[in-house]
């Protein structure tokens, strides 16, 4: 589940978890340890140096997808480094195990979203960039097993946008989101694409999400949301302000728990009493209407999903030394999560509740230093 990627890797895969080529080495048929209840490092993705995971989407308790990439090395050595291409990394949970995807093998960059409607309908979405620093997009699908190129939008369809987001909620109703406002539309044989006409001059999207019962929701950058509307056949966007957002804040993740249940998540620095706090920003749609929820805490947030129990799992996106990366929140609290990881240092990138269960997923990288990274799965039971 794609809740608001964070294109920010630092360093190596940053400079573009998008920049093309160079192998990797996922160790295949890895297999999730029983461990005591909690949050707990389940698997090491081995995938070559400078990689991270930052997508997940669970299917089911025994079905589950996540997306990210690696690296061979930040820069070729030199006077003038020369950027190592990145490629794409899925890898499938299924009956026990994690197991690495067979991906084309002329595909380059990175995957930054995984989303379903179902086990046979998988989608993954994500960008790549050449040598001369020109961005493209693609899609990908499942099909009969495999996965396949559905669409490629080189350079000059792109316009150097980045796409943020997919909202899946059928085999012929797909939605591609890019960061300028461009909503691409595949309904089944064609791609159609449009403008989402957005209510302020800078156009830019943050992430996307299809709720259960097939209503979209896009989140930008500017306080507000973008909710699909279809009447009479006639397609159109709907900008819903969000009530708590302020100056300074950044928007970060979105989560369709329900039609009727919608969290945006984000937050930044704001200057309080004389000081520079990290203030967290949660937002509800309940009751046909967005709601500022409260939370005491000192983080900014981002990727989000159920915690099974009436509360919510969320990554932590920046805040003062020491913040967790994951925090709960419930009963108005932000409270720090342990991460049984051997003392290794975790950043999570993205969450995904296990339908069914009070279980959920998670994704992200482990830094072993500057700029060494390694792609891991985290794993909460209860």
């Amino acid at each position: 589940m794609m809740t608001g990627w964070r294109f920010s890797l630092r360093v190596g895969v940053v400079a573009l978890a998008v920049i093309t080529a160079g192998g990797i080495g996922v160790r295949t048929g890895v297999a999730v340890s029983t461990a005591a209840p909690g949050w707990r490092l389940a698997v090491e993705v081995h995938q070559t140096k400078f990689g991270s995971l930052l997508a997940v989407t669970a299917i089911s308790a025994r079905n589950a997808w996540a997306g990210g990439c690696g690296q061979a090395s930040p820069s070729v050595p030199g006077p003038n480094p020369v950027p190592i291409p990145t490629r794409p990394v899925i890898t499938h949970y299924w009956h026990g195990s994690w197991k690495a995807a067979r991906l084309p093998a002329t595909l380059h960059g990175c995957v930054t979203s995984i989303e379903a409607s179902s086990a046979g309908n998988v989608w993954a979405i994500g960008s790549s960039m050449n040598r001369k620093f020109q961005l493209s997009n693609f899609a990908l699908t499942l099909r009969h097993g495999r996965w396949v190129v559905a669409r490629w939008w080189g350079p000059g369809a792109t316009k150097s946008s980045r796409a943020v987001g997919a909202a899946v909620l059928s085999k012929s109703n797909v939605w591609v989101f890019w960061q300028d406002g461009v909503a691409e539309h595949f309904g089944g044989a064609s791609w159609h694409r449009s403008k989402i006409a957005l209510p302020f001059p800078d156009r830019e999207l943050q992430a996307a999400a299809a709720d259960p019962g097939g209503g979209v929701w896009v989140l930008t950058g500017e306080f507000y949301v973008m909710r699909l509307q279809v009447t009479g056949g006639h397609i159109g966007w709907k900008a819903e302000s969000l009530p708590g957002a302020r100056d300074n804040d950044d928007l970060a993740g979105i989560y369709a728990q329900s039609p009727k249940s919608i969290w945006v998540t984000g937050g930044g620095q704001h200057f309080v009493h004389g000081h520079w706090v990290w203030v967290p920003l949660i937002e509800h749609w309940s009751a046909g209407a967005w709601h500022h929820v409260t939370a005491r805490g000192a983080a900014t947030l981002a990727s989000v999903t159920s915690d099974g129990s009436g509360g919510l799992w969320l990554a932590t996106q920046s805040g003062p030394a020491g913040l967790t990366p994951i925090v709960r929140y419930a009963h108005g609290r932000l409270a720090p999560v342990h991460i049984a990881s051997g003392g290794k240092t975790i950043v999570a990138q993205a969450l995904s509740s296990i339908p069914g269960s009070h279980s959920a997923w998670g994704v992200g990288d482990l830094n072993h230093g500057t700029e060494d990274l390694t792609g891991v799965i985290l794993k909460y039971s209860p």
